[in-house]
């Protein structure tokens, strides 16, 4: 099914649920995935040839989305299961639109269908609203408000409404109670940590000229702790009660629990949130890196539905990245036309050689008088590579180790202006970069790090940062030799 072994999915017992295990290749604990899959209530009319074929059900709101996504992952994560520590619990569950599905599936055992409890399940809901596409939103702690059922019975007497004398009308009472609600509620409840009530039925006489025995209300509740879905209950019952004494009825409240407060564990909010982060930071890196590298050429048309599909994300991380690039002067844009490589500028990337060897020798200023001899011995290992990347013509590897060098001053700053600033300029010259360290010249960049090291370890400020400045100066002679086609 999702190429985990047959004896590893199983069908729930009480209700349609589907569970499956995949064993991953190294140890580790194991965790659960969970989409919701049942069908609502109504006739699917898209004409489209995926559509449901069962008249009066469909898989709405994202119930389909969701399953689809939950096999995709299976069978993603099932293509790497060598990589994979530990095992991963794949929970398929009905009943998400009431009927509780999920606590049927944890009363037959599907958080220890691995063997061992799960250390963390994880879901989601598509969100069609509200919500740009590509984008993620959650937070730690309460994310959603739990729900509960209300039923309020008012006990009155009988009569025609020609004689309202002789009666005990219960309607006006249920109508007081409606709005005396809100206002117990705002002044009885934090706003900050905020209940809900709303009544959404009204039930109470069969015809215009009779007062009925009773009035029926009900509701729903949301509440955001489950210390107020406590206390919301006794302050409804006080409110009701009361409110029918003073008029010489009686009111009976009862609660249908409902689904409690959904709360996120923090740190695993901010395992997925980091995910989404670096889903983010590769497409930007990696567009960034082919256009350095020559795979996408100067001048060529970039279209975000192909760069979506080729790093496997959604479009919005592959329009964030673009324009970040833009920023940094590596894409072009005419909005409604065209985005493109943009073509190895000259006074750009003198610019932006200017602007870069300046931030390199203010980084090189402040960091020094601070630097650790733990510090000194990174540049150093970092120089070393530097130098093993060029006798071996790695310019990958030279690329990375020159970046390792430099940081080290820029880390021990800690001046986020100057990182900001020169992770916008600093991408424009990679394509010079690349070509210095393929060729000879490149030799030249491994005694000016030396340089920069011995000024540094010597507490040389002025020479150091100088140095360093000179050392970002000497593309200078790039700017005379076009780059050889990729």
């Amino acid at each position: 099914m999702f190429l985990v072994a047959d004896e590893e999915v199983s069908r729930g017992a009480g209700l349609t649920s589907v569970t499956a295990v995949l064993r991953g290749g190294r140890t580790g604990p194991a965790v659960l995935l969970r989409a919701d899959m049942d069908a609502l209530p109504q006739t699917e009319a898209t004409g489209l040839e995926y559509a449901s074929r069962t008249p009066g059900a469909m898989h709405a709101c994202g119930h389909d989305l969701h399953t689809a996504a939950l096999i995709g992952a299976a069978r993603t994560l099932a293509e790497h299961r060598d990589l994979l520590a530990g095992d991963v619990v794949f929970m398929f569950q009905p009943g998400e639109e009431g009927w509780d599905g999920a606590a049927r599936m944890i009363d037959e055992g599907v958080l220890d269908a691995a063997g061992t409890r799960v250390r963390a399940a994880y879901g989601l809901h598509v969100r069609s609203y509200g919500t740009s596409r590509g984008i993620f939103r959650s937070r730690p702690g309460t994310l959603m408000g739990g729900v509960d059922a209300l039923t309020v019975t008012v006990n009155g007497k009988g009569g025609h409404a020609s004689m309202p004398h002789l009666a005990n009308d219960p309607i006006p009472v249920a109508a007081q109670i409606i709005t005396s609600i809100p206002a117990m509620l705002t002044r009885t409840f934090d706003p900050f940590d905020p209940v809900v009530v709303t009544i959404t039925t009204v039930q109470a006489s069969a015809g215009s000229n009779i007062i009925p025995e009773q009035a029926e209300l009900t509701g729903t509740i949301r509440t955001f702790s489950e210390a107020n879905r406590t206390r919301v209950r006794a302050e409804l019952n006080r409110l009701c009660e009361s409110v029918a004494q003073a008029y010489g009825t009686t009111a009976e409240v009862a609660y249908e629990d409902g689904y409690p407060v959904t709360v996120n564990d923090a740190d695993e909010y901010e395992f997925a949130a980091a995910v989404v982060r670096d889903v983010r930071e590769n497409a930007y890196l990696s567009i960034r890196d082919a256009i350095v590298d020559g795979t996408l050429a100067p001048g060529e048309r970039l279209n975000d539905a192909d760069l979506a599909q080729w790093l496997g994300v959604s479009r919005t991380p592959v329009r964030e990245a673009l324009a970040r690039l833009e920023e940094a002067g590596l894409v072009q844009t005419k909005p409604g036309r065209y985005t493109m490589v943009t073509p190895l500028d000259v006074q750009a990337a003198r610019a932006a050689q200017t602007v870069t060897a300046a931030m390199h020798e203010l980084a090189v200023r402040q960091a020094v008088p601070n630097l650790s001899a733990d510090e000194i011995e990174a540049m150093r290992a970092a120089n070393r590579r530097f130098a093993a990347a060029l006798q071996a013509g790695d310019v990958d590897a030279a690329i990375a180790s020159d970046d390792e060098f430099h940081g080290v001053a820029v880390t021990a700053a800690a001046n986020s202006a100057i990182r900001s600033v020169l992770e916008q300029f600093t991408p424009m010259l990679r394509r010079l970069e690349r070509l210095r360290f393929s060729s000879l010249h490149g030799r030249d960049s491994v005694a000016q790090h030396q340089r920069i090291i011995d000024l540094c370890e010597a507490h040389d400020v002025e020479r150091a940062a100088v140095a360093a400045r000179d050392n970002w100066l000497s593309l200078d002679p790039l700017f005379d030799f076009e780059a050889p086609p990729q």
